[in-house]
């Protein structure tokens, strides 16, 4: 798969960010000449994407050890944050600027800072890395099979890998490599593995993601023992049920299996919730099609949404109704006939942003941040919040780190964010339902919602 690290020639001038976008330019000017042509530019395009990863990953390293030295001298002059507070030279703030950097989103930032840190001591992998021998996701691999390595080991480890990874090695898959990198991990220190396998059983969760056209994925992190006993238990109702005759899928069979002994009922539909749905006017009275949103799961066609709050009374939800100003579509206020929730304002921050503010970050709203700090007099309203992963809303206390609220009030609610390193991002909350027909309802319908 890559050979060993000979010694590197002298690195000659770092190139300019001139000289790279002149060399981005130059990539839009490739043209095909032959099929043959076009697959070998294909494969020399792949390892100018690995030699890129590695100068990103060497940047990111040095711009790592530059913020370790400001924490250190912070420390020697007396001028260390108190027990309690947050380091304004922690990780957490490197990593944010760098995912920003990287258009991804901050658990893709930290995976890179990590990955930068550990390459340090990977000096097998990072060459093979720069040669466009392994990609940056083959790399990542080695890194993260090898972190509960003593040093020693770590490099050990590294030096196999390169001696194993040879011609017979060549295509080898992500999984093959994990598997491959875990046994040379065994072999340097079985302690170290068995110590990790048991940091990772005490992550164990539940979590779950939307996917496409109403279809939603649920995931476990269980030991390994019990996906074996989960997998055959619902093969076998499948099993059962199929010879009985049931025309549903064998897939199909297992997923509503799967749910049934989740919820003590055969759908989940019948359980109490609270719908925070986003519609226009007219599309709630049958005037206009344009799409909902209903919050967690997103934009879904008008006559869903429709039959949502009717049905809410059955199903004993709530329903909250959110107005938006008619020309922006910006979230202006919000009504609740719940009883037992947070405050209003949350909710209503929650559902308007619907994600993380952070530019790329799809992680959900967990912290209702405000973007000027309370400390610094700012007031809490709708206007200065944002919804904020947990993650990012300690990323941002770090030191040179600004967010200030730039919309008006009745505009799209937008968030400028300034890095330490002085790179300013927008952030701009989601465009809600507007009606697509251009009408206006009548005063009679107006009343009739108003009643609603």
């Amino acid at each position: 798969m890559f050979e060993p690290a000979s010694a590197p020639p002298s690195p000659g001038p770092a190139p300019s960010v001139a000289e790279l976008a002149r060399l981005l330019d130059g990539l839009s000017q490739v043209r095909v000449d032959s099929e043959r042509d076009g697959i070998d530019q294909l494969e020399a395009l792949e390892r100018v994407k690995s030699a890129c990863a590695a100068a990103q990953a060497r940047i990111t390293a040095d711009l790592d050890v530059r913020r370790a030295a400001r924490s250190t001298a912070a420390r020697m002059s007396g001028s260390a944050p108190l027990p309690g507070h947050r380091d304004p030279h922690s990780a957490a703030g490197l990593a944010s600027a760098v995912a920003l950097a990287r258009r991804e989103s901050p658990h893709r930032g930290r995976r890179h800072l990590a990955l930068a840190v550990a390459l340090g001591d990977l000096p097998e992998t990072l060459a093979a890395l720069e040669r466009g021998d392994l990609s940056e996701e083959a790399a990542l691999v080695v890194a993260e099979e090898t972190q509960d390595l003593a040093l020693t080991d770590r490099r050990h480890a590294d030096g196999l890998l390169a001696d194993r990874c040879d011609d017979p090695w060549e295509g080898l898959g992500l999984d093959e490599l994990r598997r491959c990198v875990r046994g040379i991990a065994q072999e340097c220190d079985e302690d170290a593995v068995r110590r990790r396998r048991a940091r990772a059983l005490r992550g164990r969760r539940v979590t779950g993601r939307l996917l496409r056209d109403g279809t939603a994925q649920i995931s476990a992190v269980v030991a390994d023992w019990q996906l074996a006993a989960v997998q055959s238990s619902l093969a076998e109702a499948a099993d059962r049920a199929r010879a009985a005759g049931d025309d549903r899928t064998r897939g199909q069979v297992m997923a509503d299996t799967f749910v049934a002994r989740l919820t003590n009922q055969v759908t989940a539909v019948a359980t109490p919730v609270a719908v925070g749905i986003v519609i226009s006017a007219e599309a709630l009275l049958g005037d206009d099609d344009s799409p909902a949103h209903v919050d967690g799961v997103g934009p879904v066609p008008a006559s869903i949404a429709r039959r949502l709050v009717a049905a809410s009374p059955d199903v004993r939800s709530t329903v909250r109704r959110l107005f938006a100003c008619p020309e922006t579509g910006s979230l202006l206020a919000m009504d609740s006939r719940a009883r037992r929730f947070p405050a209003g304002l949350r909710d209503f921050v929650r559902i308007r942003d619907q994600f993380c503010r952070t530019p790329w970050c799809d992680a959900p709203v967990r912290h209702t941040d405000h973007p000027r700090p309370r400390r610094r007099g700012g007031p809490t309203d709708r206007v200065n919040s944002q919804g904020l992963c947990e993650a990012c809303n300690y990323a941002k206390e770090a030191a040179g780190w600004r967010h200030r609220t730039v919309s008006e009030p009745h505009e799209q609610h937008t968030v400028e964010i300034t890095t330490p390193t002085g790179h300013v991002h927008r952030s701009r909350a989601p465009a809600q339902p507007m009606p697509t027909s251009g009408g206006r309802l009548p005063a009679v319908r107006i009343r009739d919602l108003a009643s609603a």
